[in-house]
């Protein structure tokens, strides 16, 4: 339980991507965006976008001057609904062979793009660090070779330094880079073959802490995919090419699941004749030493080229993928579209949709916070022939956007085909330097909507219970709902299904945020907490005299009673023997139950016949003041005219005499020393004469109270 009084809403964003929860689908934002420079001549092309931690989106691209092949690398943040924020624009590069500018959100909620500045065969690598708030902390350029570098990928490990995938030198081997927290260089490590083309794409740190980096290696004659794998030092573990002779195949993306196996995807052409077909989608699933388990071919009708440019993991660790496709009819002048596809963990096509009828390049596609999945890209459907426009897309967890998609499961096929493995021995080295950069430019985009849907959020819930010192259970709604915050007295809880314990009777408030990541909403309740005494007595067993009556309940105040009589009274009063039980409603704080028995006995037995000298007592009386029984005395018969009473002893179970008389008028009232004597069994000595005889009675009686 988390002290403290409501947190400002920007605390409530900050939780949202920590404290995911179920949601329904119809809740999901959805919506298509695009962004653009005013001038109709300048590209603003994004390679890279993600999910913030105050529920809004980050985007990292390249933005031209003009019609020029002069571009700055960029980051543009937006709120919750693709709204401008604040942006940031670099240093001066082109983007021949330069398409892997990438972002991501660190630990401490900032960010860090990377990108490359330069021309064409003269890159350098180029990375930035931002806090949450958009200001710049370091700015750093790259130079791994002092030749044509191009870094791909970055990712933040789980003590906060930096890895990189990098493609090295002119003839580019497989970069694998360390920086610390403040951009500087830890190592710089290369893998590859003399003179070829290697080139690292994706890299991610494992759950076993060692490193991972995938992309495409000079193997069997040509470009093979490889997954490579190193301790934290940049060491390799092993290396592994999938493919075959004189096809191509790349990896674009990995992904680790929770077993450790790997999910890999990319492009080749093991379907086609040679490497210099089109190529279609593969993807591939190998354990974590990568030896395969699955692998898969899939494109669409229509069939040309294609390929799985990102991939993800949703909660069931289905297989997400971004796919890059000039497959499939459609209407667009340039027939290059974004698809996203869905594949059960073991490799089975779930559902393949289609978005904005071609002329669009590039996606690439991140989790959200909501199960949903945000889309990014670039088009010139939209503008013409010049000035590339950022498309940014945001699908709940159907595929769906809301507008421009077509479903095309149907229209594609998947094919298992047997992947050959190889696993070079890699020329490995060291090299590389980092420097200080302070290049930033100004520029200004605009931005207008495609389609939107922002479900409208409220705040509703229900609880059970209500009695002090117990829990009392409560229950929010989730449908669409991503963070709950409840207030109650100065205490602080989350979550969907909570539970609190009031310590004192009272009324009481509670009140509850929710957010779906974009809007919040709050409602209040109040809760009365009632008091249930520790135990419910309606008495204790009792034996009676016949004739005689008692009443049973309670003085404790309930809603409701019910006894097994059928009587919902509070007393009832008894005549016969019996069971006798209650149940005692108290509402929330549930339900009490007792139980007594009560016997009725005879406690004037029926008189022997008359004799000379007949005396007898009772076997039972009740001293209750009802003017029945009251009394412990012998009773002489009518007919013993020769009886004279001595004298009348009565004692209890220990011996000691408790009742004295002389007479025989007098009798016993059930006390002693003005004490009422509890019901109990006591044992009596009658002394009298009959004539001239002495003579003794003893027996015992029951006192019933």
């Amino acid at each position: 339980m988390m002290k403290g009084p409501f947190f400002i809403v920007r605390f409530i964003w900050g939780l949202l991507l920590c404290l995911c929860a179920f949601n329904h689908v119809q809740g999901q934002q959805k919506f298509q965006k695009q962004f653009h420079q005013p001038d109709s001549a300048s590209s603003l092309q994004t390679f890279d976008a993600k999910a913030t931690p105050d529920g809004g989106y980050i985007m990292a691209g390249l933005a031209s001057q003009g019609s020029s092949n002069v571009y700055h690398p960029y980051l543009i943040k937006l709120n919750c609904k693709g709204e401008l924020q604040w942006e940031h624009y670099f240093g001066n590069t082109q983007t021949i062979a330069n398409v892997n500018t990438r972002v991501i959100v660190t630990a401490d909620s900032g960010y860090v793009m990377i990108s490359n500045l330069g021309v064409y065969t003269n890159y350098n690598g180029f990375a930035v660090k931002l806090d949450a708030s958009g200001n710049i902390v370091w700015q750093k350029l790259l130079n791994l070779s002092n030749s044509n570098d191009n870094i791909n990928d970055v990712y933040e490990t789980a003590d906060g330094h930096l890895i990189i995938a990098a493609s090295i030198k002119d003839f580019p081997d497989v970069g694998l880079v360390k920086l610390r927290q403040d951009g500087s260089l830890v190592w710089c490590r290369t893998f590859g073959n003399a003179n070829q083309y290697d080139d690292g794409s994706v890299v991610r740190e494992l759950a076993d802490g060692n490193y991972m980096i995938a992309g495409r290696y000079i193997a069997m004659g040509t470009f093979n995919a490889f997954l490579m794998k190193t301790d934290t030092s940049g060491n390799m573990l092993w290396l592994k090419c999938y493919g075959d002779t004189l096809q191509h195949m790349w990896a674009m993306d990995f992904r680790e699941m929770q077993n450790g196996d790997i999910v890999l995807g990319g492009s080749t052409t093991l379907l086609k004749p040679n490497f210099q077909s089109f190529s279609d989608n593969f993807l591939m699933r190998v354990n974590n030493n990568g030896d395969t388990l699955w692998t898969k071919i899939f494109y669409g009708a229509n069939d040309q080229f294609e390929n799985v440019s990102s991939l993800i993991l949703d909660q069931d660790e289905n297989i997400i993928a971004g796919v890059a496709t000039a497959s499939y009819v459609s209407p667009g002048f340039v027939p290059n579209k974004h698809a996203v596809m869905k594949f059960s963990p073991q490799g089975q096509l779930l559902k393949a949709t289609l978005y904005n009828n071609g002329s669009s390049h590039y996606p690439r596609i991140s989790k959200c916070s909501d199960r949903g999945i945000l889309l990014s890209g670039f088009s010139n459907a939209y503008s013409g022939p010049l000035g590339f426009r950022t498309l940014l897309m945001k699908m709940d967890s159907t595929l769906s956007t809301g507008c421009i998609e077509t479903d095309v499961t149907n229209q594609t096929f998947v094919q298992s085909k047997l992947f050959r493995v190889n696993m070079p021995v890699p020329i490995t080295g060291n090299s590389g330097t980092v420097v200080n950069n302070s290049s930033t430019y100004t520029t200004s985009i605009l931005d207008s909507t495609l389609c939107a849907s922002f479900p409208v959020v409220q705040s509703a819930f229900t609880y059970s219970g209500g009695c002090k010192n117990e829990a009392v259970q409560l229950f929010a709604d989730s449908s669409g709902i991503l963070f709950w915050r409840w207030e109650i007295l100065n205490d602080t809880l989350f979550g969907a299904q909570t539970q609190y314990t009031f310590t004192d009777t009272g009324t009481y408030q509670i009140r509850l945020w929710v957010s779906n990541g974009c809007d919040t909403a709050s409602s209040i309740q109040q809760i009365v907490i009632r008091d249930k005494p520790d135990m419910f007595v309606i008495g204790s067993d009792t034996t009676l005299c016949e004739g005689d009556s008692i009443q049973l309940g309670s003085t404790t105040n309930a809603d409701g009673f019910l006894w097994n009589t059928g009587d919902t009274t509070r007393f009832i009063t008894v005549t016969q023997n019996g069971q006798y039980i209650v149940e005692a409603d108290f509402g929330v704080c549930g339900v009490l139950k007792d139980t007594v028995s009560i016997q009725f006995v005879n406690c004037v037995p029926e008189p022997e016949p008359p004799a000379v000298c007949t005396m007898w007592l009772p076997n039972a009386f009740s001293p209750n003041g009802d003017g029945k029984n009251d009394l412990l005395k012998p009773i002489v018969a009518p007919t013993a005219l020769d009886l004279k009473f001595t004298r009348m002893e009565v004692y209890n179970r220990w011996g000691n005499r408790l009742y004295f008389s002389e007479g025989i008028s007098s009798g016993w009232d059930g006390k002693h020393q003005g004490q009422e004597q509890s019901t109990d069994t006591y044992f009596f000595i009658i002394r009298y004469k009959c004539g001239d005889e002495d003579r003794v009675l003893k027996g015992d009686v029951v006192l019933v109270r």
